[in-house]
């Protein structure tokens, strides 16, 4: 790590007066883990199990018609139930600090409370590699890995850019078609071949009814893309994004947002209703006691915890458009 250094020359000056120190840490390595703030903000808690089970319906109850009310109607059932599930991930941050750090941290010469500041970049931590779990492909789910990037069922283990194979949370797409998301393969044209036209055609397959997307993520690149074909009134966004401080574009009604850990080719439609960040009661950025090492009397560390998962209920509305 490159560390600043300088040489100071002890004259009369110098001797003299205290530099300006500014109190202010300076955040040089966090993004705004948008996609994650969004999710927690509509998260479910559950209370314990080793997997999360999403009960679905697939199948409609046997139906007809009748005439004058004489026919027979043979009494037939229907299995119309199934079950999906992911296992639950447990992610850690951790801070730790020696006696003497917090001694010499003290008192009238401390000018940087280095705990509260060490509290703030355990939280950040865990949100950063959080919010870059969330596009995970979920490749380590079943394996148990602890890897940050590919252990969480995220948006390309629920919405990849061809959903018509594989098994997702225990369910065949190859055999279900109803258990598959939506995509638009614009790998061709690339983002110079982006229109309006197919922006709406994803937006339009993750549609159903009043049932439509209410969050779109993207890349700073098909941002820019589609700002430029965009008019007027859909680069104000919505009241909802601006509230929560951040700038979108306004397609249809869904604001669409950039996050810097969006893989480099994807534009998500999301519908957060049927996608859902899902967090055990005791496993919500949890932080732990101090722990003391048993060979290092003098070292103490705090561990902060997330366990959970990002569950998906209905994948035929999320979408994903991809031009690589």
């Amino acid at each position: 790590m490159a560390i600043r250094t300088s040489t100071l020359t002890w004259d009369n000056l110098t001797s003299a007066q205290l530099d300006d120190f500014d109190t202010t840490l300076y955040d040089q390595i966090y993004n705004k883990n948008i996609i994650l703030k969004h999710m927690r903000e509509n998260a479910d808690m559950y209370d314990g199990g080793v997997n999360i089970h999403i009960p679905v319906e697939y199948d409609k109850m046997p139906s007809g018609s009748f005439d004058k009310g004489f026919e027979t109607i043979t009494p037939t059932d229907t299995e119309f139930i199934s079950d999906a599930f992911v296992k639950r991930v447990n992610y850690y941050s951790q801070i730790a600090i020696t006696q003497s750090e917090q001694q010499d941290n003290s008192g009238k010469n401390q000018i940087l409370d280095l705990m509260a500041r060490k509290y703030d970049a355990l939280r950040r931590s865990m949100e950063f590699y959080l919010n870059n779990g969330l596009f995970s492909d979920g490749s380590a789910l079943s394996s148990g890995t602890a890897d940050f990037t590919t252990r969480l069922s995220g948006l390309n283990y629920w919405v990849p850019n061809l959903p018509t194979s594989g098994t997702v949370a225990g369910i065949n797409r190859a055999t279900y078609s109803w258990w598959r998301s939506q995509y638009v393969n614009e790998a061709t044209s690339g983002v110079a071949g982006l229109t309006m036209y197919k922006i709406q055609g994803l937006h339009g397959k993750c549609t159903d009814g009043v049932d439509t997307p209410d969050l779109g993520v993207t890349t700073q690149l098909i941002f820019d893309k589609l700002w430029s074909l965009a008019d007027t009134k859909m680069r104000l966004g919505t009241a909802e994004t601006a509230d929560l401080g951040y700038s979108a574009l306004n397609f249809n009604g869904t604001p669409i947002v950039v996050d810097k850990n969006c893989p480099a080719d994807k534009l998500y439609f999301l519908n957060t209703k049927y996608l859902k960040l899902k967090i055990h009661k005791d496993g919500d950025m949890k932080v732990g006691p101090w722990l003391q090492g048993p060979t290092q009397p003098f070292a103490f560390s705090k561990v902060l915890t997330f366990t959970g998962n990002l569950i998906c209920t209905n994948p035929r509305y999320q979408g994903v458009l991809h031009t690589a």
